[in-house]
């Protein structure tokens, strides 16, 4: 028996005999209706009713996004990235820990935009703090969707949030029927380890699944805390978790487009806090790749993860493992791709950064080596011959600036005097991230889509001035 093949079967016995609590009323009596067991809030479900609907799941989809040279596979064809998620603190480069704000929010906005790593944007990547809380959700869509063309990153929240979100994107996106017509909009649902979901993830569920659009389900269970020490066992709960959302998800539309999303962590048992720099993690993500293959379904798990306070040698040395991790396991969608410091606790611009480095090597391994009569010219060996030198040859002069991995933060050769490395370092990391912000453009948006989104922000109890805030601006 493979280890798939044991996990699921032991998720499938933890549902039938334990099952899940569903946080939600509505949900309960429509998952009755189909023959589960219910028990107050508590629903056992049958194997074969269960996988029946997770059957009903498509095995991948291209996201769309208002450019389309930007669309977004989600089918196995690629590895794809997002930076960080969920953070409401900034960690600057001398590890000082801030609120958030709008204005991070947009450079953010900004740096995915020009990079050609990510094809999706906007999100959580860090929460402004700066905003009045009930505004905070549409504030981040409307920054989205005026300073980006990309696919677009939802947030979970409740019902009302999730409508709002949903209406401002069909707006930006040719009107409510073309919304539908194709998965825009990326919903992320977090079951609550151990074995519960609450009213406003399957809120966002049905919001979401009423209007074609995916869902990445995507537990996060903590063992040692919200999940069992071993991680056998906390990759089979999590399991579990993925398998009841999206049956709820099925029921809900068949054919939603879903995620296969583990996120199982450890727990440090000298804190009780959570711990992503774990090999642990990395383990486990490994498992979330093998389990989405088994179900046949595209798969998200996390990337340059770490504990760190601040940018340092053990924030990347913890990133690498991870995010090497899921690069070789051909992720579809690797989020917490860049800039996340702190145990999810904080995003940082020059880790940002950094990241975009420690990828681009991961890269650079992962196309591996190509053995034929072009990359071997046993002529060009013959002609330099013994004691030669290569250094000089026309060969090396016309691939020089191709073939070796050429790095943009790492530094090589003296340095200046007086200068210690860290220091040319944090100045390479600024230079890079100023030449990609140099390089963003202020995206087309349709003149009568940006009009519709400004009356619908001014409704929601939004000033003029706000908004100016907030938009993208004139193009410096």
């Amino acid at each position: 028996m493979s280890n798939a093949d044991f996990i699921h079967g032991k998720s499938l016995d933890l549902l039938a005999k334990v099952g899940m609590r569903v946080m939600h009323p509505e949900m309960l009596g429509t998952l009755k209706r189909k023959g589960f067991s219910v028990d107050g809030d508590l629903v056992r479900f049958q194997p074969g009713p269960l996988m029946e609907l997770v059957g009903l799941a498509p095995g991948g989809f291209v996201m769309r996004a208002r450019n389309g040279k930007h669309d977004l596979p989600l089918n196995g064809t690629e590895v794809n990235y997002f930076p960080g998620y969920g953070c409401s603190s900034i960690t600057d480069m001398n590890g000082e820990q801030r609120d958030a704000t709008a204005e991070d929010y947009k450079t953010f906005l900004r740096l995915i935009e020009a990079s050609p790593l990510f094809k999706i944007n906007g999100g959580i990547v860090c929460q402004p703090q700066d905003l009045p809380p009930r505004s905070i959700w549409a504030s981040m869509t409307y920054m989205t969707l005026t300073h980006s063309e990309k696919v677009i990153f939802g947030m979970p929240g409740e019902r009302r949030l999730i409508e709002e979100t949903m209406r401002m994107s069909a707006m930006a996106n040719g009107g409510d029927e073309e919304f539908r017509k194709a998965p825009r909009v990326m919903t992320l649902i977090s079951t609550l380890s151990p074995l519960q979901i609450d009213k406003p993830n399957i809120d966002s569920c049905l919001v979401a699944a009423s209007l074609n659009q995916p869902l990445m389900v995507s537990p996060g269970p903590m063992a040692g805390a919200t999940g069992p020490i071993n991680l056998e066992a906390n990759i089979v709960m999590g399991n579990a978790e993925i398998l009841a959302t999206i049956a709820i998800c099925q029921l809900i539309k068949p054919g939603t487009p879903v995620m296969y999303g583990l996120m199982a962590t450890t727990a440090d048992m000298m804190t009780g806090g959570i711990s992503i720099g774990s090999p642990g993690y990395a383990l486990q993500a490994k498992y979330c790749k093998e389990m989405a293959d088994h179900y046949g379904l595209p798969c998200r798990c996390g990337g340059s993860v770490n504990d760190a306070k601040e940018l340092s040698l053990q924030s990347s040395y913890e990133s690498f493992l991870p995010i090497l991790t899921a690069s070789q396991s051909k992720v579809d969608l690797i989020v917490h791709s860049n800039g996340i410091l702190n145990s999810f606790g904080s995003m940082s611009f020059e880790k940002f950064i950094v990241d975009l480095e420690i990828i681009s090597m991961v890269s650079y391994f992962l196309r591996d080596l190509d053995f034929n009569d072009q990359t071997v010219d046993l002529d060009l060996l013959g002609r330099i011959g013994p004691g030669g030198l290569f250094l000089n040859s026309s060969d090396t002069l016309r691939k020089c600036r191709s073939v070796p991995w050429k790095p943009m933060v790492s530094h090589r050769g003296p340095l200046p005097k007086g200068r210690r490395l860290s220091e040319q370092l944090l100045g390479n990391i600024g230079r890079a991230k100023e030449a990609i912000l140099a390089d963003y453009v202020i995206p087309a948006l349709d003149r009568d889509a940006k009009s519709g989104l400004d009356r619908f922000m001014l409704d929601l109890g939004f000033d003029q001035r706000t908004l100016d805030q907030i938009g993208p601006g004139s193009q410096a």
